[in-house]
């Protein structure tokens, strides 16, 4: 699992029709790649879930141009997250989603930024 060092809510969008703020993930691990995780209220609209992650593996060496032989952003599908361990990657992801909540605030900045619909 990823070991969160910073988090930063770099905007607001939609995906699949969804509101979600999209939020970078710094993460303590000098191998990590930096991630971009989007969050959206759940269906009740009382927490927050992940809808979409991708690996931020850019490199300024690398992909100054347009380098196709490198995959510089990346998806992770919920069935890939983390890592081999006790846990299997649903559950990983889920503890992965309750650290990023509580990182910096981040819970407090998504209500302020996603607000429940009326």
């Amino acid at each position: 699992m990823y070991s969160i060092k910073d988090v930063n809510v770099t905007r607001t969008t939609e995906y699949n029709g969804t509101p979600c703020a999209e939020v970078e993930v710094t993460t303590l691990g000098h191998e990590d790649p930096s991630l971009l995780v989007y969050v959206a209220r759940n269906a009740e609209g009382t927490d927050f879930e992940i809808v979409r992650m991708i690996k931020n593996e850019s490199d300024i060496v690398m992909d100054w141009y347009n380098n196709n032989l490198h995959n510089a952003y990346e998806e992770i599908a919920e069935e890939n997250f983390g890592d081999e361990g006790e846990l299997d990657a649903a559950l990983q992801r889920e503890e992965f989603r309750h650290s990023l909540l509580g990182t910096h605030g981040l819970f407090a900045q998504l209500e302020l930024s996603l607000p429940t619909k009326d």
